[in-house]
């Protein structure tokens, strides 16, 4: 690989960045959306967040909304005392605290400090909110602060949580002259999850841009000796472009001709030191989720010329058996039993055909967020039993055995349609990727207000390493159907969606060499 010398070296760095999967990781899913694959609903998570909250009610939305949201378990508690038997419980899984700055047995926030004192990052909620709270608030070392008031509110705990958790990957540097200035701010960057480098001098930094390709923000202080910080950001800028790494510079001269040369050297923003911690917060954190939505559009636009390709692909070949089938059917000279095949060629050709549209039309819906739910109360078990009588015959093909395990009287409030889309979805991969003299058992549990769907297979199974794979749109996997059956890609993306608009959660249990666990799970009809 040849390096460019100008800027230390830094374009080769913008290689080895695409290299080491940084692209990818860019992905808002958390499945960053943060599908985990795993034993999530069996409570075996390996990361946590605890909600300490004193109103029930409140905290059950919000949990809720988190918990679909980004996929991750969260441990409620209503006092004091519950927050510090949820601290022991679930020591080494908590990642993060959201946490009521005043309890009933803790009304000056004793709540927060005994969270913080176990090192894990706290969100503080208050119902009010002036100068000296704030500073009270802001010197416990909270990541954040957010006051009690309306929808939006929960809607920037949620953002905000996806936010922190995402920081923990990411590095920025510092670079001033200035050591307390280093250091404060490194202090108030860690607060928010992320992992800090400082330079004391521009070379140092260019340096550190160059050994560590996870850095997406870079400070830059007014007055740099060695370099200074216009020169600094323009050779920077000469490997890195505005998209892929944000540069923030400061100054202590409260001179717009300061910030205007800046911006005029690359610079994304610009801020006029001192600042409040929450200004900083807030700037990083906004660049970090530009960055996030280039590399997100930049992944759709890759994904869309995939889909084009593939749909050209699949489609060709139903439509060049039609034709091929058409045209013999022409002749005088076929039997009327070739006749027949024929005209069964056309017929699974116009099937896959469909299919194929039908995903691709789900799909399209789905991005745009044009997916719509027509909910109503429905029997679950009996929507199973439906599914399973329609690909028995399928199953009698490969002599696979459909087991069923169902309770009676199993009402949820949903679209039976696309929740039906989903059973069968489930049921012919676990067909599809199933051996002959095996057996697929579907079954239906409740427990605590809850309904899970469960598909086991004996099939040829998932590789550990490709699970976080499977629902991701256009993803494909090693393993292969049993018997050369097709598949687009696309089924269990539309599977995870319809059951996130289901406010549900969908995974893999147990990850195996051998046989699948799917599930899906949704609250029952109130």
């Amino acid at each position: 690989m040849q390096h460019d010398n100008r800027g230390c070296g830094l374009n080769g760095n913008a290689l080895i960045r695409q290299k080491k999967g940084l692209i990818s990781r860019h992905t808002v899913k958390l499945g960053l959306h943060f599908t985990r694959v795993g034993d999530q609903y069996q409570g075996e998570w390996m990361e946590k967040i605890l909600l300490v909250e004193d109103s029930k009610s409140f905290s059950a939305v919000l949990s809720r909304t988190i918990a679909v949201e980004w996929n991750l378990e969260v441990v409620t508690a209503y006092s004091l005392k519950e927050t510090r038997q949820a601290l022991q419980q679930h020591r080494g899984t908590l990642v993060l605290a959201i946490i009521d700055l005043n309890l009933p047995d803790a009304p000056d926030g004793e709540a927060v400090d005994v969270v913080l004192a176990e090192g894990i990052p706290g969100i503080v909620f208050t119902a009010q909110l002036n100068d000296a709270l704030r500073d009270t608030i802001l010197r416990k070392g909270v990541a954040d602060y957010v006051l009690k008031q309306g929808a939006y509110n929960i809607a920037y705990v949620v953002n905000i949580v996806g936010r922190l958790l995402k920081n923990r990957q990411i590095y920025t540097l510092v670079v001033s002259g200035d050591e307390e200035k280093r250091n404060q701010i490194g202090r108030w960057l860690r607060v928010q999850n992320l992992q800090v480098l400082d330079a004391a001098t521009g070379s140092d930094g260019l340096a550190l841009l160059k050994r560590e390709p996870r850095i997406e923000v870079v400070i830059v202080d007014y007055g740099i000796e060695d370099i200074p910080s216009f020169p600094l950001i323009s050779r920077i800028r000469e490997s890195y472009s505005a998209e892929e790494l944000a540069i923030i510079g400061i100054s202590d001269v409260n001179d717009r001709n300061v910030g205007v040369h800046f911006v005029k050297s690359g610079a994304n923003d610009v801020l006029v030191y001192p600042f409040p911690p929450e200004e900083m917060h807030c700037r990083v954190n906004r660049s970090l989720e530009l960055i996030e939505h280039f590399y997100r559009l930049k992944e759709l636009n890759e994904q869309k010329n995939k889909l084009m390709g593939m749909a050209a692909h699949d489609i060709r070949g139903p439509v060049g058996n039609m034709s091929v089938a058409s045209r013999m059917l022409r002749s005088d000279k076929i039997s009327a039993e070739k006749r027949e095949e024929l005209f069964d060629i056309i017929n699974h050709a116009s099937e896959d055909l469909m299919r194929l549209l039908s995903e691709l039309l789900d799909v399209s819906a789905i991005e745009s967020g044009k997916l719509r739910l027509n909910k109503t109360d429905f029997d679950m078990g009996e929507l199973i039993e439906k599914r399973v009588r329609f690909y028995q015959t399928a199953a009698e093909q490969k002599d696979i055995v459909l087991n069923t395990a169902l309770i009676d009287q199993c009402e949820v409030h949903g679209d039976a349609g696309r929740l039906a889309q989903v059973i069968d979805n489930l049921i012919s991969n676990a067909i599809k990727y199933s051996g002959r003299d095996t057996a697929v058992t579907i079954s239906l549990a409740r427990e605590e207000g809850r309904v899970t769907v469960s598909i086991e297979d004996e099939g040829v199974g998932i590789p550990d390493v490709e699970a976080n794979k499977l629902f991701d749109a256009y993803s494909h996997i090693s393993s292969v159907p049993t018997a050369g059956e097709s598949s687009t890609g696309l089924g269990l993306a539309i599977c995870k969606s319809i059951i996130h608009e289901h406010q549900g959660v969908i995974g893999l249990k147990s990850p195996r060499a051998q046989g699948c666990h799917f599930f899906f799970s949704l609250s029952v009809a109130v």
